[in-house]
């Protein structure tokens, strides 16, 4: 109960008795009591009227306060509401972003593709320019030397030819740098180009079959391949390893990939994953326990090594080869 209600019954109570009083008969001695009592009267609505009027206005300012407190409830109403749209707004932008992003992921992909493409393309083509062209490694150098004249013993022998008719066959000759002759200072590599290949095709098959030697040194003799081409023979290290230890032949394909024979079926690997994929599952453990625990740790490693920069003179003759 408030305290304006308790005022009110309190009031009430004694209103009740004043209206007992005015009943009864009017005696002189009660008309004192009765005129004390109707001042009572006056007081008491008196201060009814004040106590109403303080009422009304605490009413009339708590429904102002009210008003006030709905009118900012309906503008965070509507603010809240303005956040929602702009909410939708930005949901609907983020999916509009994400099918862009994935319309440029496959821009990115196609052109990706196209420039692999266009790399086979370019290797494929550096590649027949240099069909014709042969790498001869470990020819001691000579100051003031004819280069041709260098090798000139090695060809009468393969070729069964003249000097005047090697002089003909012969395009092209000159000495480069490479990584093994500056960090080993060995010989630079002789680079020669071939007027025929069928006799750049005999001088790989005679390698294959005999070890020559110039001045008491061993050569070798290779195909003078792309950079291109050279650097993506070099992740198949691991694979090549593999089938020379278990003497198997195999042959490049061009721009990348090997072909062999295993189990009697002409394999073809054209990728490093698929390199990867072989060794992990294709070789069975008794065959590689027939050979060291060493080698086959290394034939288990991942076959492409960017960091691996090493050649040495085997391996490249052997990448060279078929």
């Amino acid at each position: 109960m408030t305290a304006y209600a308790k005022t009110r019954q309190t009031q009430l109570s004694e209103l009740k008795g004043i209206k007992n009083g005015l009943l009864e008969p009017k005696t002189p001695e009660k008309m004192a009591d009765f005129n004390h009592k109707l001042e009572k009267l006056l007081e008491i609505t008196t201060n009814s009227q004040k106590e109403l009027a303080t009422f009304q206005q605490e009413v009339t300012e708590r429904l102002t306060r009210m008003e006030g407190e709905m009118h900012n409830f309906k503008k965070d109403l509507s603010h809240i509401k303005k956040i929602e749209d702009s909410l939708h707004q930005i949901v609907e932008d983020l999916k509009g972003k994400e099918i862009r992003i994935t319309e440029v992921e496959d821009a990115v992909e196609n052109l990706r593709e196209h420039n692999l493409r266009q790399d086979d393309v370019l290797a494929v083509l550096e590649y027949t320019l240099k069909e014709k062209m042969l790498r001869v490694r470990g020819v001691p150098e000579l100051d003031r030397e004819v280069t041709l004249s260098r090798i000139m013993p090695l060809l009468q022998e393969v070729w069964g030819l003249t000097r005047e008719e090697i002089l003909k066959e012969v395009d092209q000759i000159y000495r480069v740098n490479t990584r093994s002759s500056r960090n080993k200072s060995q010989p630079r590599d002789i680079v020669f180009s071939c007027v025929r290949r069928d006799l750049r095709e005999e001088l790989l098959r005679a390698n294959s079959k005999k070890n020559y030697q110039l001045d008491g040194n061993k050569i070798i003799i290779m195909k003078e391949l792309p950079v291109s081409i050279q650097q993506r023979q070099k992740d198949y290290r691991r694979m090549t390893s593999f089938l020379m230890d278990e003497k198997i032949k195999y042959r490049w394909i061009i721009p990348e990939g090997l072909s062999f024979l295993w189990k009697g079926k002409r394999t073809n690997i054209t990728t490093v994953p698929q390199a990867q994929e072989f060794l992990t599952k294709t070789v069975s453990p008794p065959l590689l326990k027939t050979n060291s625990e060493n080698r086959f740790s290394k034939v288990l490693e991942v076959c492409s090594d960017p960091k691996d920069k090493r050649m040495d003179d085997q391996d490249a003759a052997i990448s060279q080869i078929g």
